[in-house]
């Protein structure tokens, strides 16, 4: 581990990208670990300087244990001693681009350069930062009275305690501070002669504040803006900018379309800024005249800054429909819930080029996991075949009662004709004809789901029907004119599908392979049913995935 460290460290220093970079002990992490409140439901972490991610591996490590721990109370029938695993988003701020590169693809990077960034719009339940020691002083003040937390963990040289800016922070942003443990890095894998305290930070973020109390951002904006303490009234700052066509308009020709983007951020940012600057320095007896509201200026500055990084990241995504069009409903919205925090990453041209990276390498699995669940959705015992190897222990009750737990009921084989309950929608009116009102959302969405399944297995989609009647035929088409599948809608619920046997060819062999039930090519023709195994084999690996280099992303090259 100390080698690959060192290898690491020496392609960090020769490519300019060391910035101190020390990692966290285990025996640091696990503090930190076993002190986060996790009674209150941890789900965000923010990690700061996040290096290799050590504090997210310490709590997968612990989540392990316990689920082994858990296992051993159940074979034992103790089911009361079972504990809850920590569930958890990780989020972090980086800036070297070689361990940005080494991250898991479910971190999601919020920001690169931590001295380019704001604190005050990344929401987190716990901050963690081992931050530069030659820079500790302003990091630790930065957190401390921008950060958006309920508890903070920090690294820190022992003699942070007589820092009067540090103090000063603490007591204007009404922030507990604990010395978990002192330590030293002399026996860690990089070595290093400082003390440090591991020092926990606390705060309740709900907790009713009295005037004096103020927030994070209370304290940036006044920073920011040099507001006299005496100005307590000021009008909402009520003008709105309709940039949107503007900038769509400069992009059309541009040739780096992420400089364009950001120079027109930082354009509409710095003029935001200066507006509210200008109106911030305006006499009292002239902002008393014409009504202007002090608390109201902050929250507009506030959603003013949210809604324009909202709308630029909005731009951003307009160019990835390569990588949304092959989702199917449940996957788009799982990776959009993702983009909700977008509104708190910085614009700039490293963070673009991050998130679009992220969602490249998340895309995949994505892509991945909603076949092997789309599959599922289809099959029941009417509409599979087990393999060859697994018949003696294909029984259609313990599909009913495994159905479901991945490996119980053993390998088996979708056929291209099934029979599927309640798959589509069959409301019925009151007058016992289709109810096209109410079936129509989810029809459309489970024929727009078909169609990304087949296109990310190679196929040409074309055109589809959305059922708007009972027991006749519906379409959707490949572009060559010939179905990719028929179905048929019953007032029971049951829906009657024959698929493309191509179709069916290749999400078997492609599910087949991602669950491991098939190694090989070979394995197709020992396994499947003959019809089924027929050629077959040329589907193996056509599962779609996303290289970085995709001449399809637009927006990370030329237009």
């Amino acid at each position: 581990m100390k080698k690959d460290l060192s290898i690491l460290i020496d392609e960090l220093k020769e490519n300019g990208q060391d910035f101190e970079f020390y990692p966290t002990t285990e025996e640091m992490l696990q503090e930190v670990v076993t002190h986060i409140d996790w009674t209150r439901q941890t789900k965000d972490i923010l990690d700061i300087g996040c290096g290799l991610c050590g504090l997210r591996k310490m709590i997968d490590r612990r989540n392990a244990e316990i689920e082994r721990h858990n296992k051993r109370m159940v074979e034992q029938g103790r089911y009361n001693d079972k504990k809850e695993t920590f569930s958890y988003n990780y989020y972090v701020i980086e800036k070297s681009e070689i361990l940005l590169n080494r991250l898991p693809a479910d971190v999601f990077v919020l920001g690169t350069d931590f001295n380019q960034c704001t604190l005050i719009d990344k929401k987190a339940d716990v901050i963690f930062c081992n931050p530069p020691y030659s820079e500790y002083e302003d990091w630790t003040n930065r957190i401390i009275r921008e950060g958006n937390f309920e508890q903070a963990f920090l690294i820190i040289p022992s003699r942070w305690k007589e820092n009067a800016e540090i103090q000063a922070g603490l007591s204007a942003t009404k922030t507990h501070s604990h010395v978990i443990k002192s330590m030293d890095f002399l026996n860690a894998e990089r070595q290093a002669r400082a003390m440090v305290d591991i020092v926990k930070f606390t705060r309740d973020r709900y907790s009713w504040r009295s005037e004096e109390q103020k927030t994070a951002f209370d304290l940036w904006f006044e920073d920011t803006f040099a507001v006299s303490s005496e100005r307590k009234y000021l009008s909402e700052y009520d003008e709105e900018r309709k940039q949107t066509e503007r900038v769509k308009n400069a992009l059309v020709s541009a040739p780096n379309k992420i400089e364009v983007l950001v120079n027109l951020y930082n354009d509409d940012m710095s003029r935001l800024y200066s507006s509210f600057k200008a109106l911030c320095a305006m006499d009292e007896k002239t902002l008393e005249d014409i009504g202007v509201n002090y608390v109201k200026v902050k929250e507009a500055l506030k959603n003013k800054i949210n809604n324009l990084k909202i709308l630029y990241w909005k731009m951003v995504f307009d160019y990835l429909d390569e990588v949304t069009s092959r989702l199917t409903q449940q996957s788009r919205q799982n990776l959009f819930y993702k983009f909700e925090r977008l509104n708190q990453v910085d614009f700039s041209e490293s963070n673009i080029k991050s998130v679009i990276i992220w969602v490249l390498k998340n895309a995949s699995e994505y892509y991945k996991d909603q076949l092997i669940e789309f599959y599922k959705s289809l099959s029941d015992f009417d509409n599979v075949k087990p393999y060859a190897s697994n018949k003696r222990l294909f029984t259609r009750d313990d599909w009913r009662w495994s159905k479901g737990r991945d490996g119980e009921y053993g390998a088996y084989t979708l056929d291209y004709r099934m029979v599927c309950s309640y798959l589509f929608s069959a409301s019925v009116s009151w007058g016992g004809e289709f109810y096209k009102s109410s079936n129509d959302y989810k029809n459309t969405n489970l024929c727009k789901d078909f169609c990304a399944i087949a296109h990310n297995l190679g196929f040409s989609v074309g055109e589809f029907q959305v059922a708007d009647s009972f027991g006749e035929k519906f379409y959707i088409y490949l572009k060559d004119g010939s179905p990719l599948l028929e179905y048929k809608i019953y007032k029971n619920g049951n829906t009657h599908i024959k698929l493309n046997i191509e179709f069916a060819k290749a999400m078997n062999v492609e599910v087949s392979r991602l669950l491991g039930w098939i190694r090989n090519k070979q394995d197709i023709a020992r396994e499947f049913p003959a019809e089924m195994a027929k050629g077959a084999e040329k589907y193996f690996g056509s599962q779609f995935c996303f290289g970085l280099a995709n001449p399809n992303i637009k927006l990370l090259g030329a237009a």
